[in-house]
């Protein structure tokens, strides 16, 4: 997956609209006749986060991202679904990291 960020910061709070593309790989095992297909994937979405500086280099940041996936698909078996894309998926995230100068 490839992805691009586009974000805005107000003191501690940041807003970030988000994009993705890539693609799934799926592969059949332990089945009469296995088979293999690739589906192309495209997700937008934003997120929104509050950034802790802890002294002069080092910070936390946390973070909420949604994102919907443009572009729904169901993997088959025999004709039959067996598995279907959400369309939407959340994360939520902590990082830390430290400012070199």
């Amino acid at each position: 997956m490839m992805g691009l960020a586009g974000c805005a910061r107000a003191s501690r709070w940041r807003l970030c609209l988000l994009a993705s593309a890539g693609e799934v790989r799926l592969a059949g095992q332990d089945i009469d006749r296995p088979a293999s297909a690739v589906v192309p994937v495209v997700e937008a979405g934003a997120r929104v986060g509050v950034l802790q500086e802890l002294g002069n280099r080092a910070f936390v940041d946390a973070h909420l991202d949604g994102v919907a996936v443009l572009g729904r698909w169901a993997a088959t078996l025999d004709h039959v679904p067996v598995w279907k894309a959400p369309w939407i998926a959340g994360a939520l995230g902590l990082d830390a990291g430290v400012h070199f100068p």
